[in-house]
Order: structure tokens, then sequence, then C-alpha cells
């Protein structure tokens, strides 16, 4: 499950609800889910609104990004210095 699909079914809601919420038709939703299309900022300032009573902490890059893997970067650099 990936995490934007985990974000709406812990706020127990169907793609179509969420759609609703976003202005979007359940389609245009189950796109962007699925990494088919992109959310637009309008639509990630939405989604973070929904989230802020369960994560009042969270930002938008929590959401929408995975974050950057230091481990094998930093050995990588240090393979090409060597």
């Amino acid at each position: 499950m990936n995490k934007i699909k985990g974000y709406r079914t812990m706020l127990s809601l169907t793609q179509k609800e969420m759609g609703e919420k976003l202005g979007i038709s359940k389609q245009a939703y189950w796109n962007k889910e699925n990494g088919l299309n992109s959310f637009t900022d309008k639509e990630k300032i939405i989604f973070k609104k929904l989230l802020i009573p369960h994560f009042p902490e969270i930002k938008i890059d929590d959401i929408f990004f995975q974050p950057l893997k230091m481990d094998g970067l930093i050995s990588r650099i240090k393979e090409v210095q060597e």
C-alpha cells in the first residue's frame, strides 16, 4: 500500500469521497493515488489539512515525497573519493 492510500484509508475515506474533498472525480483521484498524475499544490494542501487533526506536525513532504536514502549515497561518495 502506498503512503497516499494509507493516509486516505486511515481517514476512512473512499476514493470517491477523497476526490470530492479535493474537487476532482473518483477517476482523477485514482490516477493521482496510483502515480499516473501528480497532485496539484492546492490538492496537497487540502490533503494535509485533512490529516492535521491526526498528525498536527505533518508536512506536505511527509505525505507526498519519499525520504532520500542517504546510506547508499554516502557509501558511493566514499568509493568515488578513494
